[in-house]
């Protein structure tokens, strides 16, 4: 019977461990833009970050680097490192490719990396993002090459230099990164989580939706992150969801409509007060979770993000088990002196971390008005009870795996109206496909496009 406690305590504890781990590693990351007009770096808060990564440098022919004005910034290293946080500088590809062109010679990428390594080292730099938008069909191996020399230059100089990479949400542009072959040499991959729809669409959508709706799915934030996790084998804790801190404006009617003329990426900073104005018509789409505004005599159609969507972002971040959330740009929501998009940002990981660090509460809704309650009891003997609430009516999935991944029971496969629903879940039931031992289980809830996964411990 002691022994039975003590091992009780131990999962007890490596659970709650697990949950805290994946909470409090959230990354906070924000794109610094050298050209633009950024607030002066002592007026800068670091607070809500915890690695800024710096735009832009590159590489050139010569295998020498280039950069843009303003790189690199003593003031802004000097400020990021005093807030124990990590910095880094982004390396894009010029309109010449000469990431291919550097990447394919062993020569000029021997100097390339010898370049990069000096450059970290006298500007005190933590690591590069690789931003190769994007590699075409025979540069797969390059890249990989590239990243594998990289990794092994920075492991025989300062091996806590960290290699990150912008990559697209979408298999068109992302089928020659060699994703799976790159990750013995990666961070984390920054999941460009944006431009879904813009001037080469055949209609209006949203810049960066959570979720798609079925009529008109040019891609989604949800299925980009499944895709990339299943299709391409990346773990989760090494995807980044990026949320842009800009919006897209099209000539037209409205929400998937047509459009004429020039398409423009207002800022949140230029989005922001138009709620004060009578000119503006605000909306929420409750299916992607974003929210856009139309000009009141229809002529205007703005998408973007605002704190109610960036807050959402951020759980399905952490309730998805990501490394985190990235944002395009740092600048980009300045307003009256403060930052509304990245404050939430910040609070919503804080919030998390605080509540599982108390033991509290963590159900926090991943899309509005959709909760998957902690069973209880937990942990039970022989049954326990799981709850959930639908926002609307939705085909319901809800199934048992062991930690294997192996489903062990499926206690709801219908159609359920919006409400609350619960269901008993009996270990030594006959509907059980196995009698079950004791150990950590996991139910996951599939209703529409929500889905959610906890644990649950059987103790016999």
């Amino acid at each position: 019977m002691k022994q039975s406690l003590q091992r009780f305590i131990i999962t007890i504890i490596v659970i709650l461990s697990v949950q805290y781990s994946n909470f409090s590693q959230q990354k906070i990351i924000g794109y610094y833009e050298s050209w633009s007009n950024l607030p002066a770096v002592s007026d800068m808060e670091f607070s809500n970050l915890t690695h800024v990564i710096q735009a832009f440098a590159w590489p050139v022919a010569d295998g020498s680097i280039g950069m843009d004005y303003g790189v690199p910034n003593a003031e802004l290293i000097k400020a990021v490192h005093s807030a124990n946080e990590k910095i880094l500088i982004s390396f894009a590809n010029d309109t010449t490719d000469s990431f291919g062109t550097v990447s394919a010679d062993s020569s000029l990428r021997a100097v390339f990396i010898s370049n990069v390594v000096k450059f970290l080292k006298s500007n005190q730099y933590d690591g590069i993002d690789i931003d190769w938008e994007f590699p075409a069909s025979g540069q797969s191996s390059l890249l990989t090459g590239l990243v594998k020399a990289l990794r092994e230059s920075f492991n025989s100089t300062d091996s806590s230099w960290l290699i990150t990479m912008a990559i697209p949400p979408n298999k068109d542009n992302g089928i020659y990164f060699d994703y799976s072959g790159m990750l013995p040499y990666i961070n984390w991959y920054n999941v460009m989580g944006y431009n879904y729809f813009g001037s080469w669409s055949a209609f209006t959508g949203h810049n960066a939706p959570l979720y798609a709706a079925p009529r008109y799915n040019d891609g989604d934030d949800s299925s980009s992150i499944k895709y990339l996790e299943t299709s391409r084998e990346i773990p989760a804790a090494k995807l980044v969801l990026g949320i842009p801190f800009y919006g897209v404006e099209f000539n037209s009617k409205g929400l998937y409509q047509p459009f004429t003329g020039t398409v423009t990426d207002p800022t949140y900073s230029d989005i922001a007060n138009f709620s004060a104005s009578r000119e503006w018509v605000y909306h929420w789409d409750s299916v992607s979770k974003v929210p856009y505004y139309l000009k009141s005599d229809s002529t205007i159609f703005i998408t973007f993000d605002d704190t109610e969507s960036v807050k959402l972002k951020t759980e399905f971040s952490i309730y998805n088990n990501l490394g985190g959330v990235m944002i395009w740009a740092l600048d980009q929501d300045i307003v009256n002196g403060t930052q509304p998009l990245l404050e939430a940002i910040g609070k919503t990981v804080r919030d998390n971390v605080t509540a599982v660090a108390s033991g509290g509460n963590t159900n926090r809704t991943v899309i509005k008005g959709y909760y998957l309650y902690n069973n209880y009891p937990n942990p039970f003997n022989p049954s326990t009870i799981i709850s959930w609430q639908l926002a609307a009516g939705s085909f319901v999935t809800l199934k048992i795996y062991d930690i294997l991944g192996n489903e062990v029971a499926s206690l709801v496969n219908e159609f359920q109206p919006a409400g609350m629903h619960s269901v008993s879940f009996n270990a030594g039931q006959a509907g059980s496909r196995r009698q079950l031992s004791s150990g950590l289980y996991f139910y996951r809830l599939q209703a529409g496009s929500f889905v959610q996964t906890k644990k649950l411990l059987f103790m016999k």
